[in-house]
């Protein structure tokens, strides 16, 4: 059983993870991945799927979007699947790039 202390102790750290998650860097491979995929083909989904689970940061992104009062969905996401089909894949992958810190350049 928690004490209140502990519970108080957990509150603050998930809080402050809350708010710092948007400052974490996504990784320049999975933005780099992610523009080489063609958004209209039948895999799309899976592919992105796999690119979101492969940047931790992302994910932890991703699901805490996904959980926000804003959406205002009733259930808890706990997977990034449901995440990713709570928010639809065309805004994960705006979200993904406008967060990272990758420019492309095509040569």
């Amino acid at each position: 059983m928690r004490t209140n202390r502990e519970a108080a102790a957990r509150s603050k750290a998930r809080r402050h993870l809350e708010r710092s998650i948007d400052e974490l860097p996504v990784l320049p491979t999975v933005v780099a991945q992610l523009m080489v995929l063609d958004k209209d083909a039948e895999d799309f989904f899976d592919e992105l799927l796999d690119l979101v689970q492969a940047d931790p940061n992302f994910s932890a992104r991703v699901l805490a979007s996904a959980n926000s009062s804003a959406l205002g969905g009733k259930a808890s996401i706990g997977t990034v699947r449901a995440a990713l089909t709570r928010l639809g894949s065309s805004n994960v992958s705006a979200q993904l790039l406008a967060s990272s810190k990758f420019v492309y350049s095509p040569s």
